[in-house]
């Protein structure tokens, strides 16, 4: 089974609070988890200054992954 998943990443609106680095992030749930995944973000979203994630910014990001039940924990990282 699959599922639509919506993610609003929210960036600070401090010195060096964006990034164009690749985020990823797993998901673990009451009945799974998503493994490893990389949020990518649409070229339309990408900030006039060349960001994915810019400063003081909002991003949303849709994906389809498999359905994990009641969310418990997420973990996002840059590698």
């Amino acid at each position: 089974l699959k599922t639509k998943y919506k993610f609003l990443i929210k960036t600070g609106s401090g010195t060096n609070t964006g990034t164009n680095a690749n985020v990823f992030f797993k998901l673990y749930g009451s009945a799974g988890f998503w493994n490893q995944t990389e949020l990518k973000v649409d070229t339309k979203s990408v900030a006039a200054n060349g960001y994915k994630f810019a400063p003081d910014s909002v991003v949303e990001v849709n994906l389809v992954g498999p359905v994990i039940g009641d969310l418990k924990r997420l973990k996002i990282w840059v590698p």
